[in-house]
This record gives C-alpha cells, sequence and structure tokens, in this order.
C-alpha cells in the first residue's frame, strides 16, 4: 500500500481480489448476524453504498475507524482510509467532525498517557 500509494482496503481489492470489509461482512453473515451488523462491517469504507443514508451504527463505525488510524501529522507516509465528507455533509454532520477528532485523539492520549 505504502508503495504505491494506496488506501489499505484498495490494495487489498488488488491483491487478494477483495477487502477485510468483505470478508468480515461475508463470515458475519455465514454466522447469522443481523443484516444491519453485516452493513456496517460491508460499507465502514464507503458508507454511502449501504442502503439507509441516515446515522446510525454505520456512520459511528465509520467515522472512528478513520479516525482511530489517522496518523500524526508527521506522518508523511500515511496511506489509510479517509472521512467520506459528502456522506457526512449529507446527514448534516460535518460540524460534528472536529469534536469527534478532539475526543479521539484524547482517548488515544489517555491510552498512551
Amino acid at each position: 500500500a505504502r508503495r504505491e500509494g494506496l488506501a489499505i482496503s484498495a490494495a487489498e481489492q488488488e491483491i487478494i481480489g477483495a477487502t477485510h470489509a468483505d470478508v468480515g461482512a461475508y463470515l458475519l453473515g455465514l454466522w447469522g448476524l443481523p443484516k444491519s451488523t453485516i452493513e456496517v462491517a460491508a460499507f465502514h469504507h464507503a458508507p454511502r453504498r449501504a442502503a439507509e443514508n441516515t446515522f446510525s451504527s454505520l456512520t459511528a463505525v465509520h467515522v472512528a475507524n478513520v479516525l482511530e488510524h489517522e496518523p500524526d501529522e508527521e506522518d508523511e507516509e500515511w496511506v489509510g482510509n479517509s472521512i467520506d465528507i459528502e456522506y457526512l455533509e449529507e446527514l448534516g454532520l460535518t460540524e460534528r467532525l472536529p469534536v469527534w477528532r478532539d475526543l479521539c485523539i484524547a482517548v488515544k492520549e489517555k491510552r498512551v498517557g
């Protein structure tokens, strides 16, 4: 991913033909979990692909996943996934992003410190 400048999920797709989201959703389906849980796993990198377009556990997992993996400002090699700003705009939630980011940073600092 770093060598090619790809997001991890894009590298997974290119190398094995599926992403960890695809594999996770498939397994959750085999195990009989609810459709809503399967959709969270399947679409946590691409929330606009989900059937419903409302604030949900998918929204929370999407944002939390990106913020948890967001690099420090000096990490120039980071190739993670990014928050789907258009999705947040559609939900009217873009103004919440700085608050969520600050909370995530505080939690990370508390874990480390």
